[in-house]
């Protein structure tokens, strides 16, 4: 399992971007300027989250929520697969 974090912070901010990870402890992979990304997933606000499968599906996000999935058993299923 991987966590990784987006941003559209631009590499100008890297500095500002790095020092947040720092304050808040965030240790797993961030990649800044990903406008173009998070444009395809439709990103209207933050946070926002997905929970994507081996095979690159989107197995979970905030619609799935709103339909009663939990995040949680997302995962889980996904672990026991």
């Amino acid at each position: 399992m991987e966590f990784i974090s987006l941003t559209p912070d631009s590499i100008r901010l890297l500095p500002k971007i790095k020092e947040f990870l720092s304050r808040h402890s965030i240790t797993w992979r961030t990649g800044y300027g990903a406008d173009e990304t998070l444009d395809g997933f439709k990103v209207d606000g933050y946070p926002a989250m997905w929970v994507i499968d081996r095979q690159g599906v989107i197995r979970w996000n905030r619609d799935s929520e709103l339909k009663g999935i939990q995040i949680g058993n997302t995962i889980k299923s996904l672990i026991d697969e």
